[in-house]
């Protein structure tokens, strides 16, 4: 899911995991499926471009400068939004499962794959709940 990992659990005792999604050109509309994490808190903070982020059911976009803590037990997603160009910084705590390697199944939308997909979130702590936000969700979220 990230290309630069700044901070592994090892490093901290599992107290924090901390990625960077560089500042570049991305896929837009593509991010993270509806998820929760039962142990970990996630916070994002938007360096470039934009994204567009639901917590609890609450859609919002954000900037750069932004922040967002996603709770760990309330359900969430994140995505690229209309322009290629971003980069954020996540950080989960605690660690938990979250610096394992995630199979390339973790990305796959395939529908034949969906059971595996699932299992792969669980393995690190996760329960996948749904789809990425929608084209059109992105669009219309001031």
């Amino acid at each position: 899911m990230f290309d630069t990992e700044v901070v592994r659990a090892s490093d901290s005792d599992g107290r924090l995991a901390t990625y960077v999604f560089p500042i570049g050109d991305h896929h837009p509309y593509s991010g993270a499926p509806l998820h929760v994490h039962h142990q970990q808190d996630e916070w994002l903070y938007i360096l470039a471009g934009e994204f567009v982020a639901e917590v609890g059911g609450k859609r919002m976009r954000l900037k750069p400068g932004d922040s967002l803590l996603m709770p760990m037990k309330v359900p969430h997603r994140w995505t690229v939004a209309q322009a290629a160009h971003c980069g954020a910084i996540h950080l989960y705590s605690p660690a938990g499962l979250m610096d394992m390697d995630w199979a390339p199944l973790a990305r796959d939308a395939d529908p034949a794959n969906a059971e595996a997909r699932k299992a792969e979130f669980e393995k690190h702590g996760l329960t996948l709940l749904g789809a990425p936000l929608s084209k059109e969700e992105i669009d219309n979220t001031p």
